[in-house]
């Protein structure tokens, strides 16, 4: 499976939830958020995603995060 694949897949499962790209990176296993961040900044505000700065809920700080609806 792709990374956007993965990314795409892990945003959904969480449904609702706000992760930031490292805690995405960090979830995929991948060693740099980069890999997240550019799909995120991609999809994240298409259909179905949102982007914005808020306190991302897995390392409760305030970054950009995403979330799909």
């Amino acid at each position: 499976m792709t990374v956007p694949h993965q990314v795409l897949d892990l945003l959904s499962e969480h449904r609702g939830s706000w992760p930031c790209d490292d805690c995405i990176a960090r979830a995929l296993k991948r060693p740099d958020a980069r890999d997240a961040g550019v799909i995120t900044a991609a999809i994240g505000n298409g259909a179905g995603f949102r982007r914005a700065t808020k306190i991302c809920e897995g390392c409760t700080t305030e970054k950009i995060v995403t979330i799909a609806n």
